[in-house]
């Protein structure tokens, strides 16, 4: 079974994993992020002004996971090889893919 590795949990990323687990093609999504949580970046200056609490624009990325498709990797990436086809983690741990979504943000 073919792997499709999204990098990144924001946006685009959630987007590309949503389009992705709906889909009939027989293949496994690994969602990777640093963070265990996505958050509403619009809202932020709502928690910051005091006028939402920081768990209404905050959630945990395994609630949008479908775990018949997908696994989620919290971790931080140091470096991605494209010629083997492979991530290479800062606790020098590797996840190897057959394509490979980047969402990481302005960060």
């Amino acid at each position: 079974m073919k792997e499709v590795v999204i990098l990144g949990a924001g946006y685009a990323g959630l987007r590309a994993l949503h389009v992705l687990q709906g889909a009939k093609e027989a293949f496994h999504i690994t969602l990777i992020d640093k963070n265990d949580y996505h958050y509403e970046a619009t809202d932020l200056h709502e928690v910051a002004a005091g006028t939402q609490p920081r768990d209404r624009i905050c959630y945990p990325i395994n609630d949008v996971v479908r775990p018949q498709k997908t696994t989620f990797v919290q971790k931080e990436v140091a470096s991605i090889d494209r010629n083997q086809q492979v991530i290479v983690f800062k606790d020098q741990s590797t996840c190897t893919y057959d394509y490979l979504i980047v969402a990481l943000g302005f960060e």
